[in-house]
């Protein structure tokens, strides 16, 4: 119950991730990416989120090397 708990958490920040990246937002983006990968390392929605958000900052190199824990 608990882990379910925070995975909706985690699901409802990554959400909000991607909206903020729709919406043109890519550091916001990122640091709400952030804060799922920095608890959950494997968590592949936001890890997902984070490279996007990388990649539209030009942050290329940080980006292939999100996506290489994918």
């Amino acid at each position: 119950p608990n882990t379910s708990a925070t995975s909706v958490d985690f699901d409802a920040l990554v959400a909000r991730a991607v909206t903020l990246h729709e919406q043109g937002h890519f550091e916001a983006a990122r640091q709400v990416a952030m804060e799922v990968v920095s608890r959950d390392k494997n968590h592949v929605g936001a890890l997902i989120a984070l490279a996007n958000a990388l990649r539209d900052l030009g942050r290329f190199d940080e980006a292939l090397r999100v996506l290489a824990h994918v």
